[in-house]
């Protein structure tokens, strides 16, 4: 992952997105501790795996960021989404084998879901 290229694609969103409905629809403005976050797990994320293609960095009206990932081989798609002010960090992991699709959507805790964990099963790794 190039974590200078997702870090210009935050600051950019950050600069972009900063004013209240900038989507014409009613969106809150970008929050700075959603960006901070990001760029953390970015950083997390990088750690336990270098490998990882950088994903699409979005902002979400509620102010937050979204974070998406695609694992082409494997067809995986993650996405995890940081919402302003809250703890919480929500997942949806989309694991495609063949025909067959499964969904996983939950919370990183470090309980259930780890960050780890959900980064190896992402990658169709096992856990080391």
């Amino acid at each position: 992952m190039n974590l200078s290229k997702a870090k210009i694609r935050l600051d950019y969103l950050l600069r972009e997105c900063s004013m209240q409905n900038w989507n014409s629809d009613g969106a809150l403005p970008l929050h700075p501790e959603a960006v901070s976050r990001a760029e953390g797990l970015l950083q997390e994320i990088d750690v336990l795996n270098h490998y990882l293609d950088n994903p699409f960095i979005s902002p979400l009206s509620s102010g937050g960021v979204c974070l998406e990932f695609i694992k082409s081989n494997f067809k995986n798609e993650l996405i995890i989404d940081i919402q302003p002010n809250l703890d919480i960090i929500e997942f949806l992991l989309v694991e495609k084998w063949g025909s067959q699709e499964i969904e996983i959507e939950g919370i990183i805790d470090n309980k259930e879901w780890s960050l780890s964990r959900l980064i190896f099963r992402f990658c169709g790794e096992s856990q080391p």
